[in-house]
């Protein structure tokens, strides 16, 4: 899902599960929040007086974004980049 909303650079608000193994929801949504396109609220803390504050914070934000990072985490040319890479 953080894949394509990077791709699609759709402003996001993740709410990842706590209890995972390697905690790799918040890492993954770590990525497009410091590309400005994504906000986190950790689970605990969700309440709706926290989904407003986040919003607001994204949408004073949202100016920030980057594009041109969003394009090189997010590449939609990743299977021809694989081939050259190998060489073929």
């Amino acid at each position: 899902t953080v894949y394509e909303i990077g791709v699609l650079g759709i402003p996001s608000i993740f709410i990842p599960i706590p209890w995972v193994t390697h905690n790799e929801q918040y890492k993954n949504a770590s990525v497009l929040k410091k590309l400005g396109l994504s906000e986190i609220i950790n689970e605990g803390e969700l309440t709706s007086q926290q989904l407003i504050i986040k919003i607001g914070q994204y949408l004073r934000k949202r100016k920030l974004i980057n594009l041109e990072e969003l394009k090189k985490n997010f590449p939609l040319n990743a299977g021809e980049r694989i081939l050259e890479e190998i060489g073929i």
